[in-house]
């Protein structure tokens, strides 16, 4: 519930900086236009998505759908446009399944000139065994942990949650294979059950960009794991 709260509460931040408002990409010069990507995957759902969204005046101007014979693919798919009143227009495709570990993920733009855009991005995991049922408090937390090594703009997020708080935690290297150690005083606050969430995060500059930039983000959440934290 503190999740979903908390995404609620990000989009609605986020949809009130960002217009809405809807144009075509073949009305405005296709220098100025704003390019945006995204990959996730959420392990209890088992999808992975990819989004991309156009904008003209920045990024948080006016979403473009795509004239003629401009065009989007994802990994050689084309994608698919979707408009709703809170973010205006998107393109986005959904898989039933992760993509193959350490894949690189590719997003492909042409615009209304012939103009190619090649954006690419890591498909990296961060897998996890089976976390010890119950720590105690005043020592750290040690989860068994397997991801490729951070990157400049990635991390770890590690959140956990009692009945009453929230605690999070950062991570953006992992000294140990195989293994990472939460460390004790994040888990003080906590008593009782415990939910434990963990996703791999990188955000980096475009590869392909027009004057205005744009970025490229990767999210890979795990499904939640719950431990006790005992006396």
């Amino acid at each position: 519930m503190k999740r979903i709260l908390l995404f609620f509460i990000t989009a609605v931040i986020l949809s009130s900086c960002a217009s809405n408002e809807v144009a075509n990409s073949g009305d405005v010069k296709q220098s100025t236009i704003h390019q945006q990507y995204s990959i996730s995957y959420d392990e209890s759902e088992n999808v992975t998505w990819a989004y991309a969204t156009y904008r003209f005046g920045g990024s948080n101007g006016t979403t473009l759908v795509l004239t003629k014979p401009a065009e989007v693919t994802f990994n050689g798919d084309s994608m698919r446009l979707s408009t709703n009143v809170v973010s205006g227009a998107g393109y986005n495709l959904a898989y039933k399944k992760p993509i193959e570990n350490g894949r690189e993920c590719e997003f492909v733009y042409i615009d209304t000139e012939g103009k190619k855009h090649v954006n690419k991005l890591k498909f990296n995991p961060v897998l996890m065994g089976t976390p010890p049922a119950e720590v105690k408090k005043g020592m750290p937390l040690e989860l068994p942990l397997f991801t490729q090594p951070l990157q400049h703009g990635e991390s770890l997020r590690i959140t956990l949650s009692d009945t009453v708080r929230t605690e999070e935690f950062v991570v953006e290297n992992i000294p140990t294979k195989g293994k990472l150690i939460v460390p004790a005083n994040v888990l003080q606050p906590l008593s009782g059950e415990v939910t434990l969430n963990i996703s791999r995060v990188s955000s980096i500059p475009l590869q392909s960009a027009t004057e205005v930039g744009g970025g490229i983000s990767f999210v890979y959440t795990l499904k939640p794991r719950r431990l006790t934290v005992v006396e």
